[in-house]
């Protein structure tokens, strides 16, 4: 498997255990629910954040 460089808006790499505020509202896939803008993601791992990311 490619190993993916996660960013956040201002181009900074995310690393595993960093916290993240969504920017906008993200419906993932097989997930009834929506997060919403401004939520926060604490010590996110990269491979749910890239789940988040590439669609």
């Amino acid at each position: 498997m490619r190993d993916f460089i996660v960013k956040d808006s201002n181009g900074n790499q995310l690393n595993n255990g960093d916290s993240v505020t969504l920017i906008k509202s993200l419906k993932p896939k097989g997930c009834s629910s929506t997060l919403k803008q401004g939520m926060l993601v604490k010590k996110s791992d990269q491979r749910v954040v890239r789940k988040l990311i590439v669609r």
